[in-house]
This record gives C-alpha cells, structure tokens and sequence, in this order.
C-alpha cells in the first residue's frame, strides 16, 4: 500500500509534508535569488540582509562566506548605504586541530579522514582554513613589506652620507 511521501530532516529528527526548501516555504519578505555569478542566495528585505541558508534550513552553526553581493532595496526612493553582510569568519573561534592541520606538511594529509565529516561541517572548515591560510598570507606580505622599507631606508641613509661624503671632500680638494 502507498502513502503519502514526506521528507525527513535528519539535523533536527522531524518530518515534513513539503520539501523544507521550496521556494512557497519562504517567510513573509523573502526572496530566493538564482544568480549565474554568485549561485542561489537568500533575501531577507525586511531586515535588509542576504544569506545562502535558506532562512526555514536549522539553524545548525555554520561559517558560510556571506554572499558577495550587496542589498538593493525593492523601491529606490533616495540615495542609501548599500549594506553588505559582515564575514562571520573574522569572529570565528577555529579549533586548535585545525590550526594544527593547516600548518603540518602535506605528508600527513591522509590521516584526517574527511569522508566522516557531515558536508555542512565540510563547509565550516573550509572556510576557516581559508580564513588562517589568508592570515599566513596577511603575515608574509607584512614581512615583505617591512624588509622593503627597511632596504629603502638603508638606500635612503646611505645617499645621504654620499651626499655629506661628497660634501666634505668637495671642501678639503
């Protein structure tokens, strides 16, 4: 015998008659955007915020990038600050064994097994390792630019005293 289908959360244990994530389940002031550019994403022009979650999805924690598109509102009246939703990486706290992982030699790969990992922690940790990977970019460019001042201010110090040298000599001679 045949019933009716329903759809099973498994991050919450509930059912659904619906399927969580169509588009006639969105709450009052949303709206789903299918963008080629920047994928789907969601509006909230209510609280003039965008998101990729869907806004009925549980709300597991999750440190996706917010998405690169700013807010324009439905009515342009006047001119307003477009507002772009903030990286919730920067107040992330990231776990100690990955800050481990990021930094151990490639050799050591394989023993992370990240076939047991559910997709959305998957997420999660990529976009941490993205986040330590640019602050250990952050740091290098730091030193770089740090040695090249110190070269231009050697150069600097050192065309001065040919300067005073000249100077000098030019009055002995």
């Amino acid at each position: 015998m045949r019933g009716r289908k329903y759809y099973i959360d498994h991050n919450t244990n509930t059912t659904h008659w619906s399927h969580p994530l169509e588009r006639e389940g969105l709450p009052p002031g949303w709206e789903r955007v299918e963008s080629s550019e920047f994928g789907t994403y969601y509006v909230d022009h209510t609280n003039k915020k965008a998101q990729y979650r869907h806004p009925c999805a549980p709300s597991v924690p999750r440190y996706d990038q917010p998405p690169p598109v700013t807010y324009q509102p439905q009515q342009t009246g006047r001119n307003q600050s477009l507002l772009v939703p903030a990286n919730p990486y920067h107040t992330a706290e990231i776990p100690d064994w990955l800050q481990v992982y990021a930094r151990a030699p490639v050799k050591y790969d394989h023993i992370l097994k990240w076939e047991l990992f559910q997709l959305a922690d998957l997420d999660t940790y990529q976009g941490m390792l993205k986040l330590l990977f640019m602050k250990e970019l952050e740091q290098i460019v730091k030193m770089y630019e740090a040695y090249r001042q110190a070269l231009l201010t050697e150069l600097e110090n050192r065309k001065q005293r040919q300067q005073w040298y000249a100077q000098q000599h030019g009055k002995n001679f």
